[in-house]
């Protein structure tokens, strides 16, 4: 017959005998093992590489712990950005820190700036903190003059921060020979706004009083309408006062 009492007498003192070993286990082994229960100072981890930091960390007992990457464009890419706890907290040995670590600048994207005047690609460029760098000029059958035809960099790359992107700028089409128009019976203000007469260098002269036109009126050219000439020739042309 099983004695019941000497069952439990012995199943207690097992009992007791494995609680004491948990409690020897974890208020000595462990603390002899871990140091748990010393406190020291977290150091300061910015800027430092994961390296660097673990090895300022193995002093410690403490493990880094990646927790994201983001972008930075005062952090160099790889060093350690942010750190939780912060430094100089009061920490227990064998703590995990969490870091973030600088993924470098964020990158900036060209955009397209063929077709637009230099102070629209200057505006198009400010979110990006990037400027145009050396300007030239030329000829252009397809850009209008005053446009942007051609830049260093295209759309689509990307640019550091300290880049800048040169551009030529059109001086619209490149205009050899000129057929001299009909300027009689146009007022001069018309004339002006045409861009094909920007081939030609415009001489004003005072002529008569004609009282059926309106002031500023031409009245006679220097040169016949349909003869042609090259480009930037002087033309005068007589205006009704």
């Amino acid at each position: 017959k099983v004695d019941l009492k000497k069952f439990f007498m012995q199943l207690l003192v097992l009992l007791v005998i494995l609680i004491s070993l948990y409690i020897v286990i974890d208020r000595v082994v462990f603390p002899m093992y871990t140091r748990h229960g010393d406190e020291f100072s977290l150091p300061d981890l910015n800027e430092k590489s994961i390296a660097e930091a673990q090895h300022i960390l193995d002093d410690f007992g403490a493990t880094i712990i990646i927790k994201d990457s983001t972008y930075s464009a005062l952090v160099p890419e790889g060093k350690i950005l942010s750190q939780i706890p912060k430094a100089y907290s009061t920490v227990k040995y064998g703590r995990r820190v969490y870091i973030s670590v600088s993924a470098g600048d964020r990158p900036r994207i060209v955009p397209n700036l063929l077709g637009l005047s230099l102070k629209q690609a200057e505006f198009k460029l400010l979110p990006l903190g990037v400027k145009i760098g050396t300007i030239l000029r030329s000829y252009s059958t397809q850009y209008p003059s005053n446009t942007i035809m051609y830049q260093n960099i295209k759309e689509g790359e990307s640019i550091a921060a300290d880049e800048t992107i040169d551009v030529t700028i059109s001086l619209g089409e490149n205009i050899v020979e000129v057929e001299i128009p009909n300027f009689i019976g146009l007022h001069i203000s018309t004339i002006e706004k045409d861009m094909a007469n920007k081939a030609l260098i415009i001489e004003k002269v005072q002529g008569d009083t004609r009282e059926n036109l309106t002031p500023g009126t031409v009245i006679a050219q220097s040169i016949e309408a349909g003869a042609k000439v090259d480009a930037n020739t002087r033309i005068k042309l007589t205006l009704s006062q």
